[in-house]
């Protein structure tokens, strides 16, 4: 029962740190795309 429980802990853990990974690549992708394209009008490319 106990091995269970901790396994469950394991999986629901390792899904919150997926979301957090996914949501930290949205976010740097966002970002990096920002950056390009205010970098593309301001002449640099």
């Amino acid at each position: 029962m106990n091995d269970h429980k901790k396994q469950k802990n394991y999986f629901s853990a390792l899904i919150d740190n997926l979301l957090l990974l996914i949501v930290i690549v949205v976010l740097g992708s966002t970002i990096t795309v920002g950056v390009l394209s205010k970098a593309k009008w301001s002449g640099f490319f």
